[in-house]
Formats: structure tokens, sequence, C-alpha cells
């Protein structure tokens, strides 16, 4: 993967990011709305069917953002500016029905504070779709990505990226990871006993590991995984950039996998990243992996 592959996939991937919490958030409004749709009423001053019909045209909205959320980037990037017009209409629409209706005070706070949080989103998906048509490409593509600092030298952050059981014992999801002798794959095994192969090509030149996983063995739903590792010089010692890639199977189950991935994914870079910068501040493993 090239840095102009990545600096794109970084520049539309906060876009996906945005319509799955606009579609938690408007999930769990409608589902609030429509359960309590008699409370709603009297707080709100509108007809209880009214608001059971807001409610499922939320759930309905969450749902399509959920769908939007995994096109291609291109679709994505023109379609989220009629979603954030459709975010702007139900702040005017707020703002009316405060001015217009007869709410309390517990209905005028939840109307407000409802609006003000769908104003952000609105903003954002302005301002982020915007961003994304610049750098628009035409697949599915998602990135996973983690920059961390550590203080060793090049060669020696290098060597501990390519430390195959320190990576296993700092990835939560994983229990062992068998290298190829000529170093061109590996095997990995998850904590719940799942296996698959990582095809894994070295550039010791440039300190690039390119990892490309056979998605036919994984666990999770995936038309594509891949990853890549680059080690760089930095005034503290070294950069070390984690760039995960990846492809939901268009399938039930790889639409509830896309909403997953992003946490999951980060919670499970943010132990390997702590890791390594405490491995690499360690006096003995550096003075090691500069040898």
């Amino acid at each position: 993967m090239t840095d102009i592959t990545t600096s794109r996939l970084r520049a539309i991937q906060p876009l996906r990011d945005l319509q799955r919490i606009n579609a938690a958030f408007s999930g769990l409004t409608g589902l609030a709305m429509a359960t309590f749709n008699g409370w709603m009423s009297r707080q709100i001053d509108l007809p209880r069917p009214v608001i059971v019909v807001l409610g499922i045209g939320l759930i309905s909205w969450s749902m399509m953002l959920v769908v939007l959320a995994v096109q291609p980037a291109r679709r994505l990037a023109r379609a989220s500016t009629l979603v954030a017009a459709g975010d702007a209409a139900w702040v005017i629409g707020s703002a009316v029905l405060i001015a217009l209706r007869d709410p309390t005070t517990a209905g005028t706070t939840f109307a407000t504070a409802a609006a003000a949080v769908v104003a952000v989103f609105a903003t954002a998906g302005f301002v982020l779709g915007g961003r994304a048509r610049h750098h628009s490409l035409d697949d599915r593509t998602e990135l996973l990505f983690r920059r961390v600092t550590v203080a060793a030298r090049p060669s020696a952050a290098w060597q501990m990226v390519l430390d195959a059981d320190l990576y296993a014992r700092l990835a939560p999801n994983l229990t062992e990871i068998s290298v190829a002798p000529d170093q061109c794959g590996r095997t990995c095994t998850d904590t719940r006993g799942n296996t698959w192969t990582e095809k894994m090509r070295l550039d010791h030149d440039r300190h690039v590991q390119f990892i490309d996983v056979d998605v036919t063995e994984h666990p999770m739903p995936l038309d594509h995984l891949a990853a890549t590792v680059s080690v760089h010089d930095d005034p503290v010692g070294s950069r070390i950039d984690v760039a995960f890639t990846y492809v939901a199977r268009a399938t039930i189950k790889g639409l509830v996998a896309s909403l997953v991935l992003p946490v999951l994914g980060r919670r499970l870079l943010r132990p390997i990243a702590n890791g390594w910068i405490l491995h690499a501040t360690t006096p003995a493993s550096t003075s090691r992996a500069a040898r």
C-alpha cells in the first residue's frame, strides 16, 4: 500500500465512522421515541402516532446510515452531503417545534439536546464530505491506522516489529504466530483456536513489512484484509506506522463486522503500540534488537 493510498483512506475513514456514530445516536433516539411514545407525546406536545412514526423513521434512517458507511468511497462522499442536509433539516424542524408547540421543560431540553448533537453531525458531514470528495476511491476499503513513536533507532525498532513472538504476546486476540523459515509467510492462532495463514513480504532496506491475510480461513467475514507496518526515522528515535486495510463481506454478518471492527481494531492496536513503547525503552531488549 502506497503512502498516497493511505492518505486517501485516512481522509475517507472519518466519514465512514461519522455515519456509524450518527446511526447509533439516531437508532437509540428513535427506539426511545417509539418505546416511550406516551411520555414523549406529553413532553413535546405532539400526538402519539406522530411520535411513533418519527421514532420508526429514525430507526430506518440509522439502518440506512449503516449501509451507507460500507459503500464505495465515491458514493459515500456524494451521499454524505444529502445526509448532512437531512440532519440540518432535523435541527430546523426541532427549532420550529419548540417555537410553535408548547413542550414542557423536559421536552424542550430533550429536543434541544438532540438537535445540538444532530447539528454537530450535520456540520461534520459537510466538512468531512468535502474533504473526502478530493480523495475518493471507487472501492469499499476501510482503514485502521495507528502511529507510535518509540525510543529506539530504526534498525532496532525494525527488529522489534519483526519479533513475531513479541507481537503475539502483545496482541490480545492472538496466542501464537509461527513464521515460515523463508519469512514469506506465517500462521496465526487466536484465543478461540482459529488458525489462518498470512503471506508476508519484507523490505529490509526501507523497513516495511507487507502482510496479506488469507480471508478464507479468517474468522471475520471479510473479502480483504492486509496490513503494512513501516518504521521511519524520528527525532525521538523511530516512528512506527501500522495500517490495516479491510473490506467487509457484503452480507448481514459482514455489515455487523463493519460496525464492530473500527472499535475492536483500535482496542487491539492500543496494547500492541503501548507494548512496543515499553519494550523499546527496556535497555536489554533494545540492545539485543540492535545487534
